[in-house]
């Protein structure tokens, strides 16, 4: 919902959230092939908040919308990468916490 115009956050924009960019989901699931079958996790292993990424873009004062009793928002979500990353050598190339918004306005679009 942020880059397509909207100016509405669901919950308070402290909830977090583990953006991996899809090169890098494209290229560990090429990789992938050559791996030894079990379950691995793509991601990033960072967790970046909803108002923090708001703020990286430049999108203004967002309007968070808490969306009433019976509506809950995951408050943090992110990749486990230990064992995947322990495993293979496959790492993700796209991350937030290196980007400036030049870039990733660049990658999204």
């Amino acid at each position: 919902r942020i880059l397509n115009g909207s100016k509405t956050i669901y919950g308070d924009g402290t909830q977090t959230r583990d953006f991996v960019h899809v090169d890098d989901v494209v290229a560990a699931l090429r990789a992938a092939y050559d791996w030894e079958p079990m379950l691995y996790n793509i991601g990033t292993g960072e967790e970046m908040t909803i108002n923090a990424l708001w703020e990286l873009l430049g999108k203004g004062e967002p309007e968070c919308d808490e969306r009433g009793p019976g509506y809950e928002e995951i408050e943090h979500s992110c990749a486990d990468m230990t064992g995947t990353f322990g495993r293979v050598q496959w790492r993700p190339k796209h991350l937030l916490s290196e980007l400036k918004r030049e870039d990733i306005v660049r990658l999204c679009s």
